[in-house]
């Protein structure tokens, strides 16, 4: 592993902490650079890490390349505020207001509704199969989750109320403004590129499967 332009602790930490064997390269897994376009100290990563203190590497990731699976980036440590999934390279973390500001990550490739607060939502990947996916920022871009069932409260997957746009590939939805299916609610059952239209920008707690 080579780390270049780094500090003196990060070199060590990840000398001392992430000495990875060369078995990993084979299971994948991602490289978070300190600056933009995959450029500066790097630091590979094969598993969950629910504190990215431990390799003093908190808040100093600016670029990301994914070498498999999707993997779960959050803005506190135990996966916890802010939260995007990401299954590419990501060059530039400032497009997804996330730019040194990662602190806790963890693959969620394949791990449906069993990871952490997740309890049995229906978690799934972008892109995989139908269902709703939801969207960071209008126009279907931005950071982005993907379900298959029902969500009561989007806050343990870090997007409580971080919503702007919805795409939805199978079945009839429900998306509320308070947890648990309370508050105002609306039905969709096609996509909508900008919730503020329907007053519902930053505004879902909870999603459900009507059919």
């Amino acid at each position: 592993m080579r780390l270049t332009g780094v500090t003196r602790a990060l070199a060590v930490a990840a000398l001392l902490v992430l000495v990875v064997p060369a078995a990993a390269e084979a299971r994948g897994g991602v490289v978070l650079f300190e600056d933009v376009g995959f450029k500066g100290g790097s630091v590979r990563i094969d598993r969950d890490i629910p504190n990215l203190n431990a390799l003093d590497v908190n808040d100093a990731a600016s670029s990301m390349s994914v070498r498999g699976g999707a993997w779960q980036v959050c803005e506190d440590a135990n996966y916890r505020g802010r939260c995007i999934v990401v299954d590419g390279d990501v060059a530039d973390f400032r497009k997804l207001g996330l730019n040194d500001k990662i602190s806790s990550i963890r693959q969620v490739d394949d791990r449906q509704g069993d990871h952490g607060g997740y309890g049995g939502g229906g978690y799934d990947r972008p892109g995989r199969g139908s269902g709703l996916t939801v969207f960071q920022n209008v126009n279907f871009s931005g950071g982005n989750m993907s379900f298959n069932g029902d969500v009561p409260d989007l806050t343990a997957l870090g997007i409580n109320d971080e919503i702007s746009s919805l795409s939805v590939g199978g079945g009839v939805w429900a998306v509320c403004e308070d947890i648990r299916y309370r508050g105002r609610c609306i039905t969709v059952d096609r996509d909508i590129s900008d919730l503020g239209r329907l007053g519902f920008n930053d505004r879902i707690s909870s999603i459900r499967r009507l059919r």
